[in-house]
């Protein structure tokens, strides 16, 4: 979960079965749809516990409830339930990484100093040079598709944590350096 708030825009009953395939159990479930992007489709909470009446144990992945004709045992193995962990997380990352990164962009756009306009501010930085050397101007490199959408992603996720800010330096530029 992203942590944030939703306000329920609805709610929809839906009919739940757990089941194996000789003894199940059916109730009619009331649901909040949230616009949430997630990737559950829907989220199981004490709710559903009491109204199954079931037990989950989270050390063995495991939730348990009683059936017509004995126990009913629903699970999953830890290998898909850390798969799904990952899933969550990268999908998680990559919204809060975009709609930061669109909100950061808003931001610095409006906050952006007239390029044309000098101030002595602009002027603070200084490079210590040897006495006597001139400068060069680097060639500009160009990426291919692969690496400009990697460059892209490194980026974003780096404004997205605001470790860098785009700031405006239109008199010196260096170019990217990739590691490999």
């Amino acid at each position: 979960m992203s942590g944030k708030q939703a306000m329920p825009l609805r709610q929809i009953d839906l009919p739940i079965t757990f089941r194996d395939l000789t003894n199940y159990r059916m109730e009619t479930l009331t649901f909040e749809v949230v616009r949430f992007h997630g990737t559950y489709h829907a989220i199981l909470g004490h709710p559903c516990y009491s109204k199954f009446m079931a037990i989950p144990n989270y050390t063995y992945l495991k939730l348990k409830m009683t059936g017509p004709y004995g126990v009913i045992t629903i699970g999953i193995s830890f290998q898909r339930a850390y798969e799904c962990e990952v899933e969550c997380y990268e999908h998680a990352a990559a919204i809060v990484a975009s709609r930061e990164l669109a909100a950061i962009r808003k931001v610095v756009t409006e906050e952006a100093p007239d390029p044309k306009r000098h101030s002595k501010r602009s002027h603070e930085h200084a490079l210590k040079i040897r006495l006597g050397s001139t400068p060069v101007k680097q060639r500009l490199c160009c990426f291919d598709e692969e690496k400009r959408r990697a460059i892209g992603e490194e980026i974003a996720k780096l404004l997205a944590a605001e470790f860098i800010k785009e700031v405006y330096h239109p008199e010196w530029l260096a170019n990217l350096n990739l590691a490999k």
